[in-house]
């Protein structure tokens, strides 16, 4: 503390590293001691940010996909073989996004949940379709 204090004292000027006094008037302790700190906090502040939100929107475009795949397989889980097909194809990007991202989004669970729809009702209607020409 003594340090700090020695450095700011009005006498001890030829150990200032400012040009002028403006500079000097300016400045703070706080802030000429932890400037090299605050520049490597942010390097580390924009390092995060680019790790949360940069990274997180190129790969959130799996889960968009999953998501879009689900609801067309609830769309087409009356043709049968496509809605399965679809499903399948939502539940895959679901799972692409996961390792993308390192968790599941709310898009691709819901991608997954409406993909599992899909495939069970499309499961279902091709069941149907069999039993119906079985009994006809």
């Amino acid at each position: 503390m003594n340090q700090k204090n020695d450095f700011w004292n009005e006498n001890n000027e030829s150990e200032a590293p400012f040009e002028n006094k403006e500079e000097k008037a300016l400045a703070t302790p706080e802030t000429y001691y932890h400037e090299s700190e605050s520049e490597s906090n942010q390097d580390k502040k924009e390092d995060r940010y680019y790790e949360v939100f940069e990274k997180s929107k190129k790969s959130r475009k799996w889960s968009f996909i999953s998501l879009i795949l689900g609801i067309i397989s609830i769309l087409l889980c009356g043709t049968g073989i496509v809605g399965i097909i679809v499903g399948i194809a939502a539940v895959v990007f679901a799972a692409v996004s996961r390792f993308s991202l390192g968790y599941f989004d709310k898009m691709a669970v819901a991608g997954i949940i409406s993909g599992i729809f899909g495939i069970v009702f499309g499961g279902a209607v091709i069941v149907f379709e069999l039993l119906a020409e079985k009994i006809a």
